[in-house]
């Protein structure tokens, strides 16, 4: 089953690494406690046994895989066997705010997972914003769209004169449609 779990918004790969770590701890705390069961016998016996083992633990976790959606803030997506051994793992943990909502259909999630290219969400007349370079946190208006190169052609909102500046598609965040309300 995959559940939605909630975290803090920008905490998604802090709590995503915590449910791998803790995972992780478990089993080399119960390799441990199996490795002073087999003091007996020789060192290569030892290593083989341990190996097995922790073939035997790793088959055995109820957590399958761990999604952090790229657009979702504040949500991972948690493949586990039960409700309970996610709550479990993540009793304490910073960040970890509930699960939102259980047994997703992967049907309902795939369209997160698709490659959009960011042009093709921005139209000629959106105000964008220029998340990197020089111009980071200047704001313009799209004036021309090369889809070909990934490339948008904005003027300036802030400039005295209109400056026509051509960027890279992936260092622009919506913040406007042409005619709607700004996107926070």
């Amino acid at each position: 089953m995959i559940f939605v779990v909630r975290t803090t918004a920008r905490q998604e790969e802090f709590v995503a690494d915590m449910i791998v770590k803790k995972l992780e701890n478990e089993i080399e705390q119960k390799l441990r406690e199996y490795e002073k069961t087999i003091l007996d016998v020789n060192e290569e016996e030892r290593k083989r046994r341990l190996n097995e083992y922790r073939k035997k633990l790793l088959s055995e976790l109820k957590i399958y895989s761990i999604i952090i959606p790229p657009e979702s803030l504040g949500y991972i997506f948690v493949e586990a066997e039960h409700e309970s051994e996610i709550r479990r793992i993540l009793l304490g943990v910073r960040h970890y705010k509930g699960i939102a909502r259980k047994n997703v259909d992967i049907n309902e999630i795939r369209g997160i997972f698709e490659y959009k290219p960011p042009i093709l969400k921005i139209s000629i007349g959106d105000i964008i914003e220029i998340t990197a370079g020089p111009l980071k946190g200047e704001r313009g208006k799209v004036t021309k769209i090369d889809e070909k190169r990934e490339e948008v052609t904005i003027e300036l909102l802030n400039a005295a004169v209109p400056i026509p500046v051509t960027i890279k598609a992936g260092h622009i965040r919506l913040v406007k449609k042409a005619g709607e309300e700004e996107i926070r």
